[in-house]
């Protein structure tokens, strides 16, 4: 399993989520936000590359973008305090539990 790259893609995608939230928040960060999120949203996609070169591409899309999002609601959580209702906790937890169930399956 490619862990280095699925690591190194979760964290530029997050990271780049969390500049681009940044960005849209303080009007005077706005291009650097913008410039800043996709120089590393481009970077990331090598290592996406990586996973499906290395994995089946259905176990590496449920792995990276399933956990990408699951990754950066939680970031959003901790870094902007957004709040999550009870359905929402559940969706990720669903979201979880299919990644989880994908990987057991896949090869």
């Amino acid at each position: 399993m490619p862990y280095g790259s699925i690591v190194a893609f979760f964290v530029l995608q997050v990271t780049a989520g969390l500049v681009f939230k940044y960005g849209s928040l303080h009007k005077e960060y706005w291009w650097h936000g913008f410039i800043w999120g996709n120089v590393l949203g481009i970077i990331s996609i090598y290592f996406l590359m990586r996973v499906y070169h290395d994995l089946n591409p259905n176990l590496g899309e449920a792995i990276c973008r399933g956990g990408r999002f699951v990754l950066l609601q939680l970031a959003f959580v901790l870094f902007f305090q957004s709040r999550l209702n009870t359905i929402q906790w559940g969706g990720i937890a669903m979201i979880v539990a299919g990644i989880f169930v994908v990987s057991l399956c896949g090869h």
